[in-house]
């Protein structure tokens, strides 16, 4: 018997309808709560704040995201990092109580114009304001935080810093929460730093300025030293213990006399001062001695060969051959600048040859990546391509000093720690036919990262990835993460120019390399990259070099 077609879109217009008032009644008495204990005011207080910025801050994450991710997902991952830092379980029905809201918006959404009028605005954030079903969303999301109720890890603005951070399951890994960070605002000089550029990897994390600030270890653990910064200059590597500071155990540190010797500064200090430092290196049985002060510096991100006397960089690997060697670290702000410098003195010195080694570069800046790629191309050339939500814009022009020096031969040496920005140059140089690429295929990081604007979260600051490069060929060099193994993602070597290392000689050479660019000025022990045979892929890069030079001549 035929059916009705009229009929059919009667029951079917009548099952959303139930389905409907059913999700609604759901998110009214709010879904599957749990008992509740009303908690202290201030908790009370403080889940609606945080509701209301999570919500907000879900809203503009899901808007500027480079990929459609659904807000619902990025609340339920936010939201299950709140219970997981509580050391709580997650509820079983949390996923299916958020989407149930998005059925009511779905359906009903209509209905649901203009915002909350008794919902106040954010103070400081008055372009912020809370629709009406996000207002439930809002009252679910406050009763399950009061739920978890006062647990030191989610005090004050860290319950949202916990939030923001877990979201990035359903982001990318490069998208999150920035770590406290190195650069310091202080009115002296644009790009320039304050401080010892030192990082630790076990002291106190907590604000130095509370009262019970946690207890010292008997030694600090260097994690990272910023190259050109005082902390370089006194010889510090990564992986030394500092044991004494002034001739007394680190254990006797408080949070007073660890923020002058190595948080310093330059707004609010009365006094600056060279502190003596006693450490270990991993290796050797007796302590080193140096001297450390908080100062002024620019972060180096280019080294050469070997430092001259005044700890400027040499660049001529072979003064008879006239080959040039510039290696290429995080790429600050003022990395083009820095480049261009280099390239300039070997221009100067009428080097024949440039090997550019991109090699651990884990990228960094846009904008001074495209002018180091330009510093070697036609003004003319296409440096990479931006892809965004919207479609595809050629990458944001910048200016270089200078003319392009593009008659240099050039090798560009890569491996599987070469990122982003170091990605960006191998592709840019690569597909324009300016320079041989050797050695191991990239990373794969396409993404492009920026501050969340705007950012409802208070306190925290927040990266996330808003578009993809594509290199000048139209390709995306973005490894997904189930890509395949022999895919096409990242830079690839050219055509009889792999070099393959296995990880344990790849590690080595790197942590050789971190040694040779933090050797202080007037060091004169040998390292072992002193002598190219050490490094298989740099004395490989030299010789393809030394062929393309005989084969010009």
């Amino acid at each position: 018997m035929p059916t009705d077609p009229e009929d059919g879109g009667g029951m079917v217009r009548r099952s959303w309808l139930v389905t409907v008032v059913l999700a609604w009644a759901a998110v009214a008495s709010g879904a599957n709560p749990r008992p509740e204990s009303p908690g202290p005011a201030n908790l009370v207080e403080e889940s609606r704040g945080f509701a209301n910025r999570i919500i907000l801050f879900a809203s503009s994450v899901e808007a500027q995201y480079y990929r459609e991710v659904p807000r619902t997902e990025i609340l339920y991952a936010a939201l299950s990092g709140l219970y997981e830092a509580a050391r709580q379980p997650t509820p079983p029905m949390l996923r299916e109580d958020l989407r149930r809201f998005d059925l009511v918006e779905t359906v009903m959404g209509g209905l649901w114009t203009g915002f909350e009028p008794d919902q106040p605005e954010i103070p400081g954030r008055p372009l912020f304001r809370i629709h009406r079903l996000d207002h439930r969303r809002a009252e679910y999301i406050a009763r399950r935080r009061q739920e978890i109720g006062h647990v030191e890890s989610l005090v004050r603005n860290r319950a949202q810093a916990v939030a923001a951070q877990a979201a990035v399951r359903v982001l990318d890994p490069f998208s999150g929460t920035n770590p406290t960070a190195r650069r310091q605002a202080f009115g002296l000089e644009e790009n320039l730093e304050f401080g010892i550029g030192l990082e630790f990897a076990n002291a106190p994390n907590d604000e130095l300025a509370a009262p019970g600030l946690g207890t010292f270890p008997s030694a600090l653990l260097v994690k990272s030293v910023v190259p050109g910064s005082p902390a370089q200059k006194a010889g510090l590597r990564p992986d030394d213990r500092i044991t004494r500071l002034d001739g007394r155990p680190v254990a006797e540190l408080n949070a007073v006399r660890f923020f002058n010797a190595f948080l310093a500064t330059a707004s609010g200090r009365t006094e600056v001062r060279t502190h003596k430092i006693e450490f270990y290196r991993p290796g050797r049985d007796q302590p080193l001695t140096g001297q450390i002060k908080a100062s002024a510096f620019y972060p180096e991100c280019t080294f050469g060969t070997h430092r001259n006397a005044d700890g400027s960089w040499n660049y001529m690997i072979d003064e008879r051959e006239r080959i040039g060697y510039i290696r290429v670290g995080f790429i600050e702000e003022l990395a083009d600048k820095q480049f261009a410098a280099a390239l300039k003195t070997l221009v100067q010195a009428e080097a024949r040859g440039l090997v550019l080694d991109l090699r651990w570069c884990p990228g960094g800046y846009l904008d001074p990546a495209v002018g180091i790629a330009k510093t070697l191309l036609p003004a003319s050339a296409t440096v990479a391509l931006e892809q965004h939500r919207g479609g595809r814009f050629a990458i944001r022009d910048v200016g270089i000093a200078g003319e392009p020096v593009l008659n240099l031969p050039v090798v560009v040496l890569i491996n599987s720690e070469t990122l982003g920005g170091g990605e960006l140059i191998a592709a840019a140089l690569q597909d324009n036919s300016r320079a041989m690429v050797a050695g191991e295929r990239t990373a794969g990081k396409a993404t492009i990262q920026q501050q969340l604007e705007p950012n409802p979260l208070e306190g925290v600051s927040f990266r996330i990835s808003r578009g993809l490069l594509i290199r000048p060929s139209g390709k995306s060099f973005q490894k997904s993460p189930d890509a395949a193994r022999e895919g096409t993602w990242g830079i690839t070597p050219d055509a009889g120019r792999w070099l393959p290392l296995s990880r344990d000689a790849n590690k080595q050479l790197k942590e050789l390399w971190i040694w040779h660019a933090l050797r202080p000025t007037g060091d004169r022990s040998a390292l072992p990259t002193d002598d190219p045979e050490t490094d298989a892929q740099y004395r490989a890069a030299v010789d393809m070099l030394r062929g393309a030079i005989r084969k010009r001549a």
